[in-house]
């Protein structure tokens, strides 16, 4: 029931470099590998460019917290309720489009 992590471009990425064979690799090749990549599980897949670890944050926490894992390279956190179920997810662009929205020049 509980979250494993998160799953990113990046971490799609790596995992279509983990099946690749070796470098310098044909388009065609690199294509084979992007399918074989394709079936792997998302359990398999998550955070495997280990970019951007699991972030849990509490729905009462205040925002500087947040802010505090964004400006130090994470760029999403899980918010959970008191149980530590997931409620959702905030990220780093979401932050922005809040503040774009309530930016008045």
């Amino acid at each position: 029931d509980g979250v494993i992590g998160n799953v990113d471009v990046l971490d799609i990425v790596f995992a279509t470099m983990a099946v690749m064979p070796e470098d310098n690799l044909s388009n065609e090749e690199i294509e084979r590998a992007s399918r074989a990549a394709a079936f792997k599980s998302v359990q398999e897949v998550v955070d495997m460019s280990g970019r951007d670890a699991y972030v849990p944050v509490y729905h009462t926490s205040p925002a500087s917290e947040a802010l505090s894992f964004f400006t130090g390279g994470i760029h999403r956190i899980t918010v959970v309720d008191e149980q530590g179920k997931p409620e959702g997810t905030t990220s780093q662009s979401d932050i922005n489009r809040v503040a774009a929205a309530n930016l008045h020049m």
